[in-house]
């Protein structure tokens, strides 16, 4: 009799799927919604309506997220071999004071003592997108790029209208210009580029991929050549749909999703066969973003949502 209460009691406390019964309290509190989400290869970091800031999935030895208000974050995926000895992204953040921060892998010693620290950025820029090598900000339509790792940094750009940096090692960058005309550079090599005519309003990229959404809605990806400088159409069946943008994982096997005006996503790729993909959420998003195997969205509640291959661990709280 005791054994049997004892089971059916088991049976009865069994967690959710998907969630764990017993979760950490979450640095920014319960209940607190989300206002951006950025992926960078498996960790997480996520800005709260009341400008709190969280990191998550990150390394062990990582520097957690400075104290302040932020609006904006950006990071980058991990280096697989670090110079530094310590596997950890690149993050950079926008304070409501407009003053930008950032920290992680080669961001070392910046106070002298043999430790890694907080670097200051430029102040005022309206969106930030972190490399390994190179952290750059969009300010009204001008790209301002600083911290120069290898020396190959990339250069400014005074009239852009979207922008997308491979959050790789490689200063990889892809820029639509207010004319509508596509540019991209692989591994910082001004002199390989390619361009495309559009007009398109969005772009997106990884390691060895492209991806641009037409000013019609329509969605165009190319993946690089062997040489590193041209690129290959890559056809993929998208649904008829008016999308909005386009985000590509890292993963060796790329998964591209694509969000629709109305919210909706679709993925296409290698891993959307993969037995441990999960689809993304049927409910319409206003933003999401790529990782290494996991890509992450916002409802307009602020309810974060994640799907992929890497999902079961993107949120403090999961599985």
């Amino acid at each position: 009799m005791g054994l049997t209460l004892l089971v059916l009691l088991a049976c009865d406390t069994a967690p959710e799927p998907g969630r764990n019964p017993h979760p950490p309290e979450p640095p920014c509190g319960a209940d607190n919604p989300f206002i951006d989400v950025d992926v960078g290869g498996d960790g997480i970091c996520g800005v709260h309506a009341d400008g709190c800031l969280e990191c998550w999935n990150q390394g062990e030895r990582c520097l957690p997220p400075p104290h302040g208000s932020f609006t904006d974050v950006d990071v980058s995926r991990r280096r697989e071999l670090s110079d530094t000895g310590v596997d950890c992204p690149v993050v950079c953040a926008e304070r409501q004071d407009e003053a930008s921060v950032c920290w992680g892998d080669h961001i070392y010693d910046v106070d002298g003592d043999g430790s890694f620290g907080y670097e200051a950025g430029p102040i005022g820029l309206d969106e930030l997108f972190a490399n390994l090598d190179s952290m750059c900000g969009l300010r009204g339509t001008e790209l301002v790029c600083w911290w120069d790792f290898y020396g190959d940094v990339v250069r400014p750009l005074p009239a852009v209208s979207a922008v997308a940096m491979d959050g790789d090692e490689l200063a990889s960058l892809a820029v639509i210009y207010p004319d509508g005309s596509l540019e991209s550079w692989w591994g910082g090599d001004y002199d390989a580029h390619e361009t495309a005519e559009g007009p398109f309003a969005n772009v997106a990229m990884s390691e060895n991929q492209l991806c641009a959404v037409t000013v019609q809605g329509r969605v165009s990806c190319w993946s690089m050549g062997l040489d590193n400088a041209h690129l290959d159409p890559l056809e993929l069946p998208w649904s008829d749909q008016q999308w909005q943008d386009v985000c590509v994982t890292d993963y060796w096997g790329e998964t591209t999703c694509a969000r629709s005006a109305l919210g909706q996503v679709e993925c296409h790729g290698e891993a959307t066969g993969d037995e441990d993909w999960v689809d993304p959420p049927a409910l319409p998003l206003v933003s999401m973003s790529c990782g290494w195997n996991s890509v992450c969205g916002l409802t307009s509640e602020g309810e974060l949502f994640c799907w992929g291959t890497g999902a079961a661990y993107s949120y403090p709280g999961w599985y």
